[in-house]
C-alpha cells in the first residue's frame, strides 16, 4: 500500500532569480507499508519507485520541472513486529508556467 502526503509549494528565494518568484521547490512523502518482519519487500518498493522516476521526463499541469529526485528514505520496523515501511521524500524544482 502507497499513500503519498501533501504537496508543500513555497517560491524560490534565490535573489538571483529576481522578484517575479516564477520558481517554486515541491516535496511529497510517499510512505509504503508491508506485511513482513523484516525490510525486503518495502525496499524492493522503494526500488520500483526509484526506477520509475530514473530518466523520466515530468510533466506537472502549470508547472515546467526542472529537477525530480530522491531527497532521503527510511525504512522502519513497525512496534508490533508484523509491519515493515518505507518513507520516501520527493524533491521537485520547477518554473511556474504562466
Amino acid at each position: 500500500m502507497i499513500m503519498t502526503g501533501a504537496l508543500n509549494r513555497r517560491g524560490s528565494d534565490d535573489p538571483r532569480r529576481g522578484l517575479r518568484r516564477d520558481r517554486t521547490r515541491c516535496s511529497s512523502r510517499c510512505t509504503s507499508w508491508a506485511l513482513e518482519t523484516g525490510t525486503v519487500l518495502v525496499k524492493q518498493v522503494v526500488g520500483a519507485i526509484r526506477d520509475a522516476l530514473t530518466d523520466t521526463f515530468w510533466t506537472i499541469p502549470g508547472l515546467e520541472v526542472a529537477d525530480l529526485c530522491f531527497e532521503s528514505v527510511r525504512f522502519v520496523r513497525d512496534p508490533d513486529a508484523l509491519h515493515s515501511h518505507a518513507i520516501v521524500t520527493l524533491h521537485c524544482r520547477a518554473r511556474i508556467l504562466a
